[in-house]
């Protein structure tokens, strides 16, 4: 390998390098403007035992637990000035996410949660009709043999 490709190829790897440190240096802009924003929420996830992470361009608040522990970390968004457009979890779900937006705020918060309560319960028997098929290749008589 020439001194000319080794350059190339060094050069293709700290321009790469290059690119991920902008990336990052956008990233941190985002967070440091967010901050006012997050922290106070943060603070009240972190007191109801949750660890919130900061993924590229988003807080995500991943859990699981019960309706109440729901419902707590929802109030918290709510009494923090935040807003989802989702849609509410039914009866059965057992898991939802949403996200948050808030007005000022360039971070959204994304919620997944998922149920630790939930059970499988029987609620009745249904008769389902079902094909049965087997499979035929091509002549059933391979062999020449008509005595089966």
């Amino acid at each position: 390998m020439s001194a000319q490709e080794l350059s190339i190829e060094s050069d293709a790897i700290d321009i790469h390098l290059a690119e991920e440190n902008i990336a990052f240096a956008k990233r941190k802009i985002k967070w440091v403007a967010s901050k006012p924003h997050l922290l106070p929420l943060i603070a009240k996830l972190v007191a109801l035992g949750h660890e919130p992470r900061y993924n590229d361009s988003y807080l995500s608040i991943d859990f699981a637990g019960d309706a109440k522990a729901l419902a707590d970390v929802v109030r918290a968004l709510r009494n923090s000035g935040w807003d989802t457009k989702s849609a509410k979890p039914k009866p059965e779900d057992t898991s939802w996410s949403a996200y948050y937006t808030k007005e000022g705020c360039k971070v959204d918060v994304f919620l997944w949660f998922s149920s630790s309560v939930c059970r499988k319960v029987k609620v009745g028997t249904k008769l389902v009709e079902q094909d049965v098929y087997e499979v035929q290749c091509g002549d059933t008589n391979l062999l020449g043999d008509d005595n089966g």
